[in-house]
This record gives structure tokens, sequence and C-alpha cells, in this order.
């Protein structure tokens, strides 16, 4: 999970390695052009000098601003399906409308 700055909160690996960190320029774009969870099944750019084989970003929207990122990625051979796609489209959604409350 990432704000507009930075990555804040990781699950699933090395926390030193991504905290902190800027999200790459080229999936923060894609994921504020789409209305919903993007996935790219090639290799991409998660922060500087880290790339993943495939990935799923959504954008946590309130009010139809963006306040941050959900990203889902496999550094291996396993590509990021639909069910990881509405995964971060998922949780992104309900975090958006959780800061609306």
């Amino acid at each position: 999970m990432a704000d507009e700055h930075e990555v804040v909160a990781i699950a699933g690996g090395p926390k030193k390695t991504y905290l902190g960190k800027e999200l790459a320029q080229e999936i923060l774009q894609k994921a504020r052009e789409s209305e919903g969870a993007v996935t790219l099944n090639q290799k991409v750019q998660i922060v500087e000098g880290i790339y993943a084989e495939s990935a799923a970003i959504a954008s946590i929207k309130a009010e139809n601003t963006s306040a941050g990122f959900i990203v889902v990625f496999s550094k291996d051979d396993k590509k990021i399906g639909s069910l990881e796609s509405r995964l971060v489209q998922t949780a992104a959604g309900f975090l958006g409308k959780q800061l609306i409350s």
C-alpha cells in the first residue's frame, strides 16, 4: 500500500526493501488513468531499482481524488490474474469509502 508519496505498508516481503520508497511513475500514472484495477503482465518497475514480472494496481479514491494505491506484484514467473486484480480493486474501493466516512 502506498500513499501519494511513498510505500507505507507491505505484507509478504522484506519491509526495508520497499517501505519509504516512492512507487514508479509508470504504474502510478496507469492507476490514476484507470477507473478500476490495472493488470500489467510484463516486467514493470515497482520502486527504484526493483522490478516485478507482473503487477496489479488500483487507486484508492476518496471523493474523486486519489488518496493512495494498492499494489500486488509477483517477482517470479507467476502471472497476476483476474483474482488479484479484483482483490486490489476491492481493497482500494473499501479504503476509499472508509476515508469518506
